[in-house]
């Protein structure tokens, strides 16, 4: 079997990342080696009590940082220092089932012509009767999200799923497809849009298979409290700017229902802070292409 490294960036959450390690040193099949890019401002004795739980074919390379500003900084600083073949991503708010790992290196022998494959995740809820349809109604070309559908089907599919994109917290790739091609070191913070702006600049072959199952438990410090518009409108205004400028009719589509999910969300709340908050993602996303671009 190929080798694997697990990567996992994490912030002030000492005790889920504890969590989400117990369930990667208690599969049935372990990784050689498990990389932890830790950007909280004190680390304190999290890698002490790390390497207490760490079975002894495993290697643990432990990386504090805190001037690492985000996400996709981090797995490209995992990148690096990391050996084996296949590289698994994962969030440290997420619990692996004991097979997860067997599953995956298996779904690889399967898949060859896989360039990546992602997990998923057992209590992704389905989404809400206005979300459902707002993204069949506004989310066009590129910008649908293929991978909603197989998570809203988990429960009945038992093969893998081709798709166009993988989610960050549980996606893995095959090293030699990767090449040279990094995570953009533009992003900061929880880097949205980081993994399908990857996926989309590999060109690559992508599945997910439902027999790799995990729990994200979405613990919700370090993320963002405003309007669900603004983190949507930041990851598509990027990705569009930085890959998919000629579908400017869908983008526009796309913004016009950002505009009336926001007005309702003002309705609602009986405040304008959605319209403000989708209005700061797009100038955010904006923002990231303008330090790309020279």
């Amino acid at each position: 079997m190929p080798g694997l490294t697990i990567v996992i960036p994490t912030k002030n959450r000492h005790n889920a990342l504890a969590q989400a390690l117990k369930s990667i040193f208690e599969q049935t099949v372990l990784p050689q080696e498990v990389i932890v890019v830790d950007q909280s401002p004190k680390s304190g004795d999290a890698e002490s009590e790390l390497m207490k739980m760490l079975p002894a074919s495993v290697r643990l390379d432990y990386a504090w940082n805190p001037a690492i500003p985000g996400c996709a900084v981090a797995r490209n600083v995992a990148i690096e220092r990391a050996h084996e073949d296949i590289l698994l991503f994962l969030d440290d708010d997420v619990t692996l089932y004991p097979d997860f790992i067997e599953r995956l290196l298996a779904s690889y022998e399967e898949n060859h012509g896989a360039t990546g494959i992602s997990g998923i995740p057992v209590n992704y809820a389905m989404p809400g009767k206005f979300f459902y349809y707002w993204s069949k109604i506004f989310t066009r070309g590129p910008f649908w999200n293929d991978r909603f559908p197989v998570y809203w089907n988990a429960s009945s599919l038992t093969r893998p799923v081709k798709v166009s994109q993988m989610s960050g917290g549980m996606m893995s790739f095959k090293r030699a497809s990767l090449g040279k091609t990094r995570f953009d070191s533009n992003l900061k913070g929880v880097s949205d849009g980081e993994d399908v702006d990857l996926c989309v600049r590999l060109k690559g072959t992508y599945f997910i298979d439902p027999r790799c199952k995990l729990t994200h438990h979405f613990n919700s410090s370090g993320r963002e409290k405003d309007h669900w518009t603004r983190r949507h409108a930041r990851a598509y205004t990027y990705l569009y700017l930085r890959n998919w400028r000629p579908h400017k009719i869908a983008y526009a589509w796309l913004n016009a229902g950002w505009l009336l999910a926001a007005l309702l969300g003002c309705v609602s709340r009986r405040s304008l802070s959605p319209l403000r908050a989708m209005m700061a993602g797009r100038v955010e996303g904006q923002e990231c292409i303008v330090a790309v671009e020279p």
